[in-house]
């Protein structure tokens, strides 16, 4: 329970309205529970995702995609997220930025030459000179996990397994202790509100 009143203050600030932040967090639980990463692996995504900028109206769809690149490519979701959050902020791409994706087995250079129409050897100067900004990389990234991709539904596919159910029904069981917890919330704080009490006059 105390993981979750502190990323609902958290999404909350960020968010801006309690009602869209309790939304988003019930989407992100159950995205957790169906997903191969679990319920930490996602907030703390989340949160990543906020802090970079993402509007919370597209945090599901962007948790959605860099969960297939991170299952695909064996990576946590965290660090794809911070990969695809400062190229973001940036505005633009950078060749290291290029190189870490790629060295992920994430192959952005050659979804990247097909979206803008040249050889990776022009792409590469492009991006030296400054010319290619995040939408490009935004388009590219779709396009491997969109359908026909090399990442298409990977995630999905990952949650099926054995090692997938099996995270799943973590999440399951944290979800029910959250609203265990909430069902609960004005005993649990009159119990924790006495404790102190009686600490303090001891």
């Amino acid at each position: 329970k105390g993981q979750f009143d502190q990323l609902e203050v958290v999404i909350t600030k960020f968010v801006g309205n309690a009602k869209a932040a309790k939304r988003l967090i019930d989407d992100i639980s159950s995205f957790a529970v169906k997903s191969p990463f679990n319920l930490l692996d996602i907030t703390n995504s989340t949160r990543q995702l906020l802090a970079f900028g993402v509007q919370s109206k597209d945090v599901m769809h962007t948790l959605y995609l860099l969960s297939d690149f991170a299952a695909g490519s064996g990576q946590r979701i965290e660090d794809i997220t911070r990969l695809y959050g400062t190229s973001m902020t940036r505005g633009r791409v950078y060749s290291r930025e290029m190189y870490q994706f790629a060295s992920r087995g994430i192959p952005i250079w050659q979804a990247m030459s097909k979206t803008m129409g040249v050889s990776t050897e022009e792409l590469q100067k492009m991006i030296t000179k400054g010319k290619i900004g995040f939408k490009e990389l935004q388009i590219s990234l779709e396009g491997l996990a969109g359908v026909g991709g090399k990442y298409y539904g990977v995630s999905d596919t990952i949650a099926a397994t054995t090692y997938g159910r099996l995270s799943n029904l973590e999440d399951k069981w944290k979800v029910a202790l959250r609203e265990i917890g909430n069902a609960n919330e004005g005993i649990i704080n009159g119990s924790i509100e006495l404790t102190s009490t009686l600490i303090a006059n001891w």
